[in-house]
């Protein structure tokens, strides 16, 4: 039996679309790591901002400097992984930043556990979406993931009716 060229087409078709399905699963994988890692970087200078600020209020002014850069330094990681032009972690920082002016000023009229717990009930919000966002995959991976099966097929079809394997009677 001679191979016809339908036959070479379905192969390539079949292999392409095994090839297309192994690159978009190995840069979906590749997303979802940097995302989680994204997570929980996020979270940690959160959780390491948080408690240097509750640890602030009770340091001498000789260990408030220690703080203070430590402070700064995880803050300007919260900040540098953020777009500046979306607008979802904005109100995060405006309490950061007030969080920081409370926490490190000389008079003590001003409570920082009010900003503390606004930006625990912010951020879990936006990591929750973003976690969201992770577990169901980007949007042309499920675009993909939902198109490429019925196409191969449809091409199978199309072809085995080509070839005469399949008649409409």
């Amino acid at each position: 039996m001679a191979v016809t060229a339908a036959a070479y087409v379905g192969a390539a078709v079949i292999a392409a679309s095994a090839a297309f399905i192994g690159v978009v699963l190995g840069k979906e994988q590749k997303t979802t790591e940097f995302r989680q890692d994204w997570i929980n970087a996020q979270r940690s200078d959160l959780a390491r901002v948080l408690t240097l600020a509750s640890n602030a209020r009770t340091q001498a002014c000789d260990k408030k400097a220690e703080i203070l850069i430590d402070f700064d330094e995880a803050l300007n990681r919260i900040r540098l992984r953020e777009n500046p032009e979306k607008e979802e972690w904005k109100s995060v920082l405006e309490a950061l930043d007030r969080l920081r002016d409370a926490a490190f000023a000389q008079e003590y009229g001003v409570d920082p556990m009010s900003d503390q717990n606004r930006i625990i009930a912010l951020s879990q919000v936006l990591l929750k979406a973003e976690w969201s966002r992770v577990r169901a995959g980007e949007t042309w991976f499920k675009a993909a993931k939902w198109l490429l099966p019925p196409a191969v097929l449809f091409v199978g079809l199309a072809l085995a009716y080509g070839k005469g394997f399949i008649q409409l009677s």
